[in-house]
C-alpha cells in the first residue's frame, strides 16, 4: 500500500499562485505587462520584493512581451528569482512550450510516433521556448508548466534534458476534496529522468470569483482546505486571463491575497513554485516521492505513457476535437515514416516548423467555440505543412 505521512501544522502552509499566460496578441501583452509590472514593483519603497507569484509564460508570450512592453522585461531581470541566485519570496518566471504545443498528442496510440513526437516536436518547441527566455530575460530554465496541463512521465526526459527541474501539473487524478488525502501537498519525482513534479490544488482555484468574492474569502478557504486535507503545500493556478478583463481590478485582487496571507503569521506564507521544490528538501516537509508508484498505487496500470491533463482525469478522449486529432495522427505518423526511411531532413524541419504553429489547435474540450477554432490558420498551416512533408 502507498501510506502518506500528514505533515505537522508547525510548518507554516506554503502556499502559491501560477498564472498560465499564452498571449501572442499585442493588446493582451501589453495588459500582462502592465500586470506584472505593478505586482513584481509592489512595495519596493520600503525594501518589498514583490508578490511571489510564479508567472508561466510560453516563448511566444515572451516575444509579445518583448515586442510591446520592454519596461516588464527589465522588471523581470530585476524582480524574478534566478536559478542562480533563488529566493523563495520573489516573483519567478515559469515556462511552457513556444506555442503552447502539447506535451502528449492524446490522439496519438502508436508509441513510436508519440516517441517521435516528444523527441523532436516538442523539444524542438521547448529549446524555442529555452532560447527566448535567454535572449529576453537572462534567464535559464527551471521550472514548467504544460500547456493544459498535458503530461505524462515518458515526456519528462526533454524536460530534464533541456535544463528543467520540476514541472506543475494539474492534479484531477490525485484525489478530491474533505477526504483528509495529502497528495497534492506532495512533490513528486519521476524515477527515470529525476524530473519534480508539483501538482495543483484543483479545488480552491483563484480564478472562481463567485466562490470568493474577496481575497479574505479565498485565503480564508486555502487554509481550511490544507487542514481538512493535512497539506503543507498548496499550489494553485489558472488562466491569467481571468485578471486581464480589467486589470486594475485583478492587480487589486492578486494583492490582497498577498497582503491576507502576510496577516496571517507563521499559518502560511505565499512563496513562488520553485520554493514548493525546495521544502522537499527542507526539515519540516515531506521528501519527493515517487510518481510512478504514486499512479500504480491509484490503479493506473501503465504509468509511464499515461496522459493527464486538467480535463482528463480518467484519460479518455471524449473532449477532443476529434477531427482534427485524427489530422495530427495522421500527419505525426507521415512525418515519422518519412524520417525513419532517410526523408531530407532541411525539408522535415520545414514541416515541422510550420505543424507547431497549429499544434496548439488540436487539444479543447467540447465547447463550441473551441470546436472550429481560428479555422483560415488552421487549414493554411496544415496544407503548407503537408506541402513541405511531401518536399522531404
Amino acid at each position: 500500500s502507498f501510506v502518506f505521512c500528514l505533515v505537522s501544522f508547525v510548518m507554516p502552509i506554503l502556499f502559491n499562485i501560477c498564472l498560465w499566460c499564452d498571449l501572442g496578441g499585442d493588446d493582451m501583452a501589453r495588459k500582462l505587462g502592465k500586470l506584472m509590472d505593478r505586482l513584481m514593483w509592489l512595495d519596493h519603497e520600503t525594501g518589498g520584493k514583490g508578490v511571489p507569484i510564479s508567472w508561466a509564460l510560453t516563448g511566444q508570450t515572451i516575444e509579445a512581451l518583448g515586442r510591446v512592453s520592454p519596461s516588464t522585461l527589465e522588471a523581470i531581470r530585476w524582480r524574478t528569482t534566478s536559478k542562480d541566485h533563488y529566493a523563495w519570496d520573489k516573483a519567478e518566471i515559469v515556462t511552457s512550450t513556444f506555442h503552447s504545443s502539447l506535451l502528449v498528442q492524446p490522439s496519438v496510440h502508436d508509441d513510436r510516433v508519440q516517441d517521435s513526437y516528444v523527441n523532436h516536436f516538442v523539444r524542438e518547441d521547448v529549446k524555442r521556448t529555452n532560447k527566448a527566455l535567454h535572449e529576453y530575460l537572462d534567464r535559464t530554465p527551471r521550472g514548467f508548466c504544460p500547456s493544459e496541463k498535458v503530461f505524462n512521465v515518458f515526456s519528462s526526459h526533454v524536460l530534464s534534458s533541456e535544463g528543467y527541474d520540476y514541472v506543475i501539473i494539474g492534479g484531477e487524478h490525485f484525489g478530491s476534496d474533505s477526504h483528509g488525502q495529502g497528495n497534492k501537498g506532495q512533490v513528486f519525482e519521476t524515477r527515470a529522468s529525476h524530473l519534480k513534479v508539483l501538482v495543483t490544488a484543483n479545488e480552491v482555484n483563484p480564478s472562481n470569483f463567485a466562490r470568493y468574492p474577496t481575497a479574505e474569502s479565498y485565503v480564508d478557504d486555502i487554509i481550511a482546505y490544507a487542514h481538512r486535507n493535512k497539506l503543507g503545500r498548496v499550489l494553485t493556478a489558472c488562466d491569467v486571463d481571468f485578471f486581464l478583463n480589467n486589470v486594475d481590478e485583478g492587480f487589486e485582487r492578486l494583492k490582497w491575497i498577498y497582503y491576507k496571507t502576510r496577516g496571517q503569521g507563521e499559518t502560511i506564507r505565499f512563496v513562488n513554485s520553485g520554493a514548493l521544490v525546495d521544502s522537499a528538501f527542507q526539515s519540516g516537509y515531506h521528501a519527493p516521492l515517487c510518481l510512478e508508484e504514486f499512479y500504480l498505487s491509484r490503479g493506473i496500470t501503465d504509468p509511464i505513457r499515461f496522459a493527464s491533463s486538467w480535463v482528463n482525469a480518467e484519460g479518455n478522449l471524449d473532449y477532443i476535437n476529434h477531427k482534427r486529432g485524427e489530422d495530427a495522427r495522421t500527419y505525426l505518423d507521415a512525418w515519422e515514416n518519412k524520417r525513419a526511411n532517410g526523408g531530407n531532413w532541411d525539408a522535415l524541419n520545414r514541416s515541422l516548423d510550420v505543424w507547431l504553429n497549429i499544434a496548439h489547435t488540436v487539444f479543447y474540450d467540447n465547447r463550441p467555440e473551441w470546436l472550429n477554432f481560428m479555422p483560415e490558420h488552421y487549414n493554411e498551416n496544415l496544407a503548407k505543412a503537408w506541402d513541405r512533408l511531401h518536399e522531404a
